[in-house]
């Protein structure tokens, strides 16, 4: 979570007292949010957009990434083809459809959504 911060805020030299507050807030805030082994999740940053703690547009253009999403049909699951009897390679990946499209025009729209 510090990385991210300071990659999205290339001019800023933050001390170190000014990130530990930082993590303390967002912990603080979004704690609901935490896994205890990832740390912040997906919807839990998604959240943190939408209460405007950061602007997607800024933060996409600092970090470099690019909007293009692999399609379904380009995940390959492994041992799908090699007959691999395992329960744990034969499951399919399950997006649930609602959430990739609330995803897709939240992220490709200018200042994510806020009017």
């Amino acid at each position: 979570m510090a990385a991210l911060v300071v990659a999205v805020n290339p001019r800023v030299k933050f001390s170190d007292e000014q990130i530990n507050a930082i993590l303390d807030e967002v912990f603080r805030t979004y704690g609901e949010f935490m896994d205890s082994e990832k740390g912040l999740t997906f919807e839990g940053l998604l959240r943190t957009y939408d209460d405007g703690a950061g602007d997607v547009d800024r933060d996409f253009e600092a970090l470099g990434l690019d909007l293009a999403v692999p399609e379904i049909a380009d995940i390959a699951v492994v041992g799908e083809s090699d007959g691999a009897s395992s329960s744990m390679a034969n499951e399919r990946v399950v997006v649930d459809p609602n959430k990739k499209q609330r995803t897709a025009a939240w992220a490709a729209s200018p200042n994510h959504g806020s009017e």
